[in-house]
């Protein structure tokens, strides 16, 4: 967070929230970008039990747009208004 200027800034549980950057409004009901810290324990192979989880701060879209190099750390809903444009170029590989 700090390479990229973003301080914690924690928040709450109201449907608007501050960017953590400039202290726009984040709309928290629509998609928006986090910074997130869990402590989570294995249960398994592929399972895993979140025990904790906190919002260390949210980002307006005006301090963070989203490009399509963003859509490898999340998963885009192409039915909604958010997708990222290009993303039909998109080429998905399995490094394995």
């Amino acid at each position: 967070m700090a390479s990229e200027g973003v301080p914690i800034r924690r928040v709450g549980t109201t449907p608007i929230e501050m960017c953590a950057k400039c202290g726009g409004p984040v709309d928290m009901s629509e998609f928006h970008l986090a910074y997130l810290e869990d402590e989570s324990k294995i249960e398994g192979l592929f399972q895993a039990r979140t025990v904790s989880l906190d919002y260390l701060a949210v980002i307006c879209r005006q301090c963070r747009p989203l490009t399509l190099a963003d859509s490898r750390s999340f998963v885009v809903d192409t039915d909604s208004d958010e997708a990222i444009e290009q993303l039909d170029e998109m080429v998905v590989t399995n490094p394995d």
